[in-house]
This record gives C-alpha cells, sequence and structure tokens, in this order.
C-alpha cells in the first residue's frame, strides 16, 4: 500500500511530465516558422547564387 507522501510524489511526476511535454509542444509551434522560413530561403539562396545573383 502506498502512502500519502508516495502519491504525493507520483502525483507530482505526473505533473511535471504534462508540464514538460505542454513546453516542449509550445516550442515547437513558436519556432516553427522559423524553420519553415529557413528551409524556404536555403534552396532560394541557392537558386539565386546559380543565377549569379550577387547576394
Amino acid at each position: 500500500m502506498l502512502t500519502k507522501k508516495e502519491i504525493f510524489i507520483i502525483i507530482l511526476y505526473i505533473i511535471g511530465y504534462f508540464a514538460a511535454i505542454y513546453l516542449i509542444a509550445w516550442l515547437i509551434i513558436s519556432i516553427s516558422p522559423f524553420f519553415i522560413a529557413a528551409i524556404v530561403f536555403v534552396p532560394w539562396l541557392i537558386a539565386a547564387l546559380k543565377d549569379g545573383a550577387k547576394v
């Protein structure tokens, strides 16, 4: 049988895991526009340099 202290520690672990998952999801959602811009920018830059543009 678990004591109240052990149950409290388990509940804190569960809350911590949910908080970590929420934080990771929030970071991915908030930073993803920068990743999309970087993914689009690199091929555009390579194509511009192949055409002889001075960047």
